[in-house]
């Protein structure tokens, strides 16, 4: 994301199936410790940046309702209330809950409240600014709870202190304003490599 960014590029539609690290089998099986797929075998993925049958690589509209509920659990919360031009920081914080998503194999804390919630009006959901007020404010409660856990949590395992770490990248994102000129990638990129080169080194549990 850094790399497209330096060049000018917003991705604009960041969802799980196209970040570039797309599997081709079910990301749960693949974060199942029982799983009979290799984590770490090229062969299980797929690099797709950009998916243009989804994405609008000018800029996302927002008067663009086909599908939009799709991209609401992913999409940023000045994207979800349609305020302000796409930015940079936006594709940051989509990145950010896709993140915590895979943290939770593949299932993102706040999607079955909006999937039950999309579900009692599937033709108009979207349409009403209660419906918009649903998803941030489910999606705040959700995290807020998070990292109230976190906080009050006196276990120091790697598993919760990825948890926090990945929080904390959710929050600092979240927090960019939407004309940020100045992301510190460096920070993110360095803390995630270190977790992740850990994770692939230690042995199985």
């Amino acid at each position: 994301m850094r790399l497209l960014h330096e060049r000018h590029v917003l991705h604009c539609d960041v969802h799980p199936g196209n970040i570039g690290v797309t599997p081709r089998v079910p990301l749960a099986l693949l974060l199942s410790p029982s799983s009979p797929f290799d984590f770490n075998d090229l062969a299980h993925w797929q690099v797709v940046f950009i998916d243009h049958e989804w994405s609008h690589v000018r800029g996302w509209h927002y008067e663009d309702t086909f599908v939009r509920n799709r991209m609401w659990l992913y999409a940023s919360d000045r994207q979800v209330w349609c305020s302000g031009k796409y930015s940079t920081p936006d594709d940051l914080e989509a990145l950010a809950y896709i993140l915590l998503a895979i943290y939770y194999s593949g299932r993102l804390p706040w999607r079955s409240d909006v999937e039950a919630e999309s579900a009692k009006y599937p033709q108009d959901f979207g349409e009403d600014d209660s419906d918009l007020e649903f998803v941030f404010e489910t999606r705040e409660r959700h995290l807020r709870t998070l990292r109230d856990s976190c906080h009050e949590s006196d276990s120091a395992s790697d598993v919760d202190s990825l948890l926090a770490d990945l929080l904390d990248f959710v929050f600092y994102a979240r927090a960019l304003n939407s004309d940020e000129v100045w992301i510190d990638y460096s920070r993110w990129e360095s803390l995630f490599h270190e977790r992740f080169t850990r994770t692939s080194q230690s042995p199985a549990q």
